[in-house]
């Protein structure tokens, strides 16, 4: 009988041990993709941006490592009496059509920290600093922690007290060394991961004028548990909860504490939110959430209309004309410019 019973345990051991080894592999894979999802390889199109803005005499590119040498970053700059872009100039005729003037292009009115999204680096929004600098904004441009450059292992979405205080200290530091002005007035933009360092940042300091937040989210762990119930997995629960575990064990991150929507309550500077209507990674609904908890008494949301979450940017749709005349708005003496409502699709 003793002999049957070993022959059966070892039977079972010989079946669940492969499974438990699977499921492990699983979620030290997916805690990975969480805390430490590093970036996708510079493209074509990043190697592109870098080299014409390089060449450009329209901006100044230039590009550095700061807060003591765990963040790298870019930081891009008009060139005052030069000609903008082809994309700037776009960026300069549509705001054009709304306000009584646009600075003259060369012009610094205004500085923002541009936040990238889960995967991305500095360079992927090269394109988008290129617009915002042709209505005259520097732009700072950080490898957040665990992408691009950043010699940071891994990443907690904007919940740790060095995120939080990141994009400040680091705007501080590079205007500093580039001698921009110390008041000059400073705005946020932060897209989906991107958009939770911007709120974490924003309910940390005053210094912020304005921010504009693309399809960020509301809860990390509900955003999970939502894609895989969306995937109909198996255990969905369990599952968030495991990971969860991992998380916690490899960079002491609880995923159920990185929740914006509870953050936006000491949010207060007038913000902007867009998100795409087709957005199946990040739900507009949860944008929402995100948006409604925020304490801010200006605020606007903007649809983009039939965008899904990696091509909100890239539709038929303007989006960078709501963004600069925001920033316009209230980052400049309204009283100088006459800024209407963006059109809204």
């Amino acid at each position: 009988m003793a002999r049957k019973f070993r022959r059966w345990r070892w039977l079972i051991v010989g079946l669940l041990g492969p499974i438990v080894v699977a499921l492990v592999s699983l979620l030290w894979i997916a805690s990975s993709q969480i805390v430490a999802p590093g970036s996708l390889p510079l493209g074509t199109y990043q190697h592109d941006s870098l080299r014409e803005l390089t060449a450009s005499p329209a901006v100044a590119l230039i590009s550095g490592i700061g807060l003591e040498g765990n963040v790298p970053y870019l930081a891009l700059s008009p060139v005052p009496q030069s000609r903008p872009t082809v994309r700037g100039a776009v960026l300069r005729d549509q705001v054009g059509q709304v306000v009584a003037s646009v600075p003259v292009h060369g012009e610094t009115v205004g500085a923002l920290v541009l936040l990238h999204g889960r995967r991305g680096q500095k360079e992927s929004l090269l394109r988008v600093a290129e617009r915002f600098a042709a209505v005259g904004f520097h732009c700072v441009l950080p490898d957040l922690p665990a992408h691009g450059e950043s010699p940071l292992r891994t990443v907690a979405y904007g919940a740790r007290p060095f995120e939080r205080t990141l994009a400040r200290r680091l705007l501080e530091e590079v205007s500093e060394d580039r001698g921009w002005p110390e008041n000059l007035p400073a705005g946020l933009w932060g897209m989906s991961m991107g958009g939770a360092f911007a709120t974490a940042a924003a309910a940390e300091s005053d210094r912020w004028k304005a921010a504009v937040i693309t399809c960020s989210f509301d809860d990390l762990h509900g955003v999970i548990r939502g894609k895989l119930e969306s995937l109909s997995v198996p255990m969905a629960a369990w599952m968030v909860d495991g990971v969860n575990q991992f998380t916690k064990s490899r960079a002491g991150l609880d995923i159920k504490t990185v929740r914006p929507v509870d953050w936006s309550a000491q949010v207060r500077l007038p913000i902007l939110y867009a998100h795409g209507t087709e957005d199946a990674l990040i739900p507009s609904a949860r944008g929402r959430n995100l948006y409604d908890a925020l304490a801010s008494n200006d605020k606007e949301w903007l649809d983009v209309v039939g965008a899904g979450h990696d091509n909100v940017l890239i539709t038929q749709q303007p989006v960078y004309a709501p963004m600069a005349l925001w920033f316009l708005k209230h980052l400049t003496n309204s009283g100088e410019r006459t800024v209407a409502k963006p059109n809204r699709r």
